[in-house]
């Protein structure tokens, strides 16, 4: 036989034990040689893409057993059916919101019906360093403001175990008439035995996707797709199926279906009775340990985690000296103990009706073992300086349909903030992007990617020279309004004003309306920070030779220089990465200049200029008082303010702005109220077209 044949026959004929998928643990039926058994689509035996004898029958009684409306064998695993549901419900160019600790697989449809995306992110459980559930009332707050979306996407149960209201979620997404699509491919096993937790299906959802080989007793590859819904077009889904699954499915593996599927229609909680005992006897011998913890039931209700599944024994390293892959590492070389995978914090095993005692007594042998040589604070202090971090907010430029088909340019990952990623860069298992094709390079990621690489995780993509590089969109790559993200009608207001025109105090004002809730850019500036400033609040204060290595960098959007009593301060703006108009309007303060530079990258449909106007005679006056009052009075700098604001503010300069109107501040009440109506007008008008 071939290497690989002999290198699985080495590992399967060893002592080690699976606490991996697939669910069948090896320890399934007389099966010998499987050439024996491949067959095509011969007279009597069907066709998946057209069943109308044995499969048909398979799949109906499958639909039954379910209660859907229909349901679908896979042999292309739950990647085919999630693939499929999406293109089913979606066309080219529409939105879809997406719970960002999906699979891949939901990216990859997201590509290829080049989808406008917006994401929710799931909560997060401090605890244990994993992701929690996805929070209804997040899904409905992104469905109010972008009611564009066509389809919510999301995991139940995750990797971990972490199961979410999908009832309540449909709830929402159907008063919308929005489709739910669950991805409960580690969830096949649910809704039969009542110590896990219900099915999606029976939730509300629309198209859930199993995949049986995860949890269950089947062969690997092996899924079904279930649909109950009014808002699904069956036979379209149909369509996709056969786009997504292969011509030739393996009937190995459709016979690994059906007799997965016919011992739970047989024997139902039956099945389970074994499985749930050794995870109950497991947990009661879990309860002596003292250093690993083992994440259970009291997640529930905290961090929108609606139920876990107890078949996942998932353990927390957070509190002890060693990383969740030190643990795999020793239990599988020291222990012969193969388990699933691990993270930073934590590791799984995987259980199965197919598991036997031997091997849980196996597993705590071995984590007792670990225990004894992990050195614990009782007080809470993490040893390691690597934890596990919430996901972080993506910032969608670009579609990933666009960004993959850009032109591209390789750069140092270091150097590479601000650009917009042209690859994905993920941890696997579970295979969830770290950051996305579209999504514009933020320090977080980069810190993330360094983090995961020293400890030992598998990171891949950005894998040029050990994860040191990455691909961005070219930056002779033109971001046109056609692949543009739509949600960059999201604005950024710019106040300008001359000197002691009100400008700043209207800036402060606007923030503080809630009804706006309009979020700020924070400049940079060389010049020093004044008392009652903080770094990063007004401004980030940085010093002369850090803006010119963002600045060769060509990060910085617009620049000024001011030449002062105290020398030359510059002010400028940093795309860094946490400008994200898919989210926000922002308000900012600027110049004409500014303003034109701004308006050149994002767009003139973008930035809205607000110019606040004041006769020259009671600018003078407001300033001279305002020196006349102070401690320290400049009159020098403040006659400087007004001579730069001829040049500044040129009546060409102005001409330039193509203004609508001026906001005349002759009276501080009135001109306020007449500009925070005006941006009012326009936020609600963002969303009516929307609408």
């Amino acid at each position: 036989m071939g290497e690989l044949y002999d290198k699985i026959l080495e590992y399967t004929e060893s002592d080690f034990y699976p606490f991996h998928m697939p669910g069948h643990k090896r320890n399934v039926l007389d099966v010998d040689n499987p050439y024996f058994y491949d067959i095509t689509e011969i007279d009597g035996f069907d066709n998946l893409h057209n069943p109308q004898g044995i499969l048909k029958d398979k799949m109906d009684a499958a639909k039954e057993f379910y209660d859907s409306d229909k349901t679908f064998f896979l042999v292309n695993g739950s990647t085919c059916g999630i693939m499929a549901a999406i293109s089913s419900v979606v066309k080219e160019k529409e939105s879809v919101l997406v719970a960002r600790n999906c699979h891949k697989s939901v990216f990859s449809a997201i590509y290829i019906n080049n989808l406008d995306v917006q994401y929710v992110l799931p909560d997060y459980i401090e605890r244990y360093g994993i992701d929690g559930g996805i929070s209804p009332s997040k899904v409905e707050m992104m469905l109010d403001k972008n009611p564009e979306i066509k389809a919510v996407i999301i995991t139940s149960p995750t990797y971990e175990g972490v199961v979410s209201d999908v009832e309540k979620i449909a709830e929402i997404a159907h008063s919308r008439n929005v489709v739910l699509i669950v991805d409960e491919a580690h969830g096949a096993h649910f809704g039969i035995h009542k110590a896990f937790p219900k099915s999606a299906l029976s939730q509300g959802a629309d198209i859930v996707i199993q995949s049986l080989h995860k949890t269950l007793p089947a062969l690997t590859q092996t899924a079904i797709m279930h649909v109950k819904s009014r808002l699904v077009d069956i036979k379209k889904l149909e369509a996709m199926i056969s786009v997504f699954e292969t011509s030739s499915p393996s009937y190995v593996l459709l016979a690994s279906i059906d007799a997965c599927v016919s011992s739970l229609i047989a024997n139902k909680e039956l099945m389970f009775e074994g499985q749930i005992k050794m995870i109950n006897t497991f947990l009661e011998y879990a309860n002596s340990l003292e250093k690993i913890k083992l994440v259970g039931k009291d997640i529930v209700g905290k961090n929108s985690v609606f139920d876990f599944d107890i078949s996942k024994l998932v353990f927390s390293t957070k509190d002890i000296n060693m990383t969740g892959e030190d643990v795999y590492e020793i239990l599988r070389d020291k222990h012969h103990l193969q388990l699933e995978m691990a993270s930073v914090d934590y590791l799984i095993a995987m259980t199965s009706p197919l598991d036997n005692e031997d091997g849980i007594m196996r597993l705590f042998t071995g984590i007792m073992d670990v225990e004894g040589m992990a050195v614990y604070d009782r007080n809470g202090v993490i040893y390691r300086g690597v934890t596990s971090p919430e996901l972080i907010e993506p910032e969608n430029v670009i579609t990933i349909y666009n960004a993959l088909n850009a032109k591209k340019e390789t750069m140092d990952l270091n150097n590479s903030i601000g650009y917009i990623s042209a690859e994905y860069i993920y941890a696997f298992p579970p295979g969830i992007p770290i950051i996305a094709p579209g999504e514009i390079v933020k320090k977080e990621h980069i810190e993330l990617i360094k983090r995961y690489k020293e400890s030992g995780l598998n990171v891949i993509g950005g894998s040029k020279d050990a994860l040191e590089k990455i691909e961005i969109v070219s930056r002779e790559e033109k971001i046109t309004k056609e692949n543009k993200r739509e949600e960059l009608s999201n604005k950024i207001f710019m106040i300008m004003g001359k000197s002691s025109s009100g400008k700043d105090t209207i800036y402060k004002k606007l923030l503080e309306e809630r009804a706006l809730n309009l979020k700020t850019i924070t400049g940079y500036t060389t010049r020093p920070m004044r008392d009652g400033e903080e770094n990063g609040v007004q401004y980030n204060f940085v010093n002369y030779e850090f803006m010119k290595e963002l600045e060769d960098a060509g990060k910085i959007l617009e620049k000024r220089c001011y030449n002062t009593v105290h020398g030359d301060w510059y002010y400028f703006t940093v795309d860094d990465g946490n400008i994200n108009l898919s989210m926000n309007n922002y308000l900012m303060i600027g110049t004409p200049d500014s303003y034109k530079s701004i308006r050149d990258y994002f767009g003139k449909e973008v930035v809205v200029p607000i110019f606040v106007n004041v006769s020259d005679d009671d600018r003078l006056l407001r300033a001279f008082a305002r020196e006349k009052s102070s401690d320290n009075p400049d009159y020098a700098e403040m006659c400087r303010r007004f001579l730069g604001d001829e040049k500044d503010f040129s009546d060409k300069k102005l001409r330039e702005l193509e203004l609508k109107k001026y906001y005349q501040n002759d009276d501080f009440a009135r001109c306020f109220d007449e500009i925070k109506n005006d941006i009012l007008k326009t936020i609600m008008m963002i969303g009516s077209k929307r609408s």
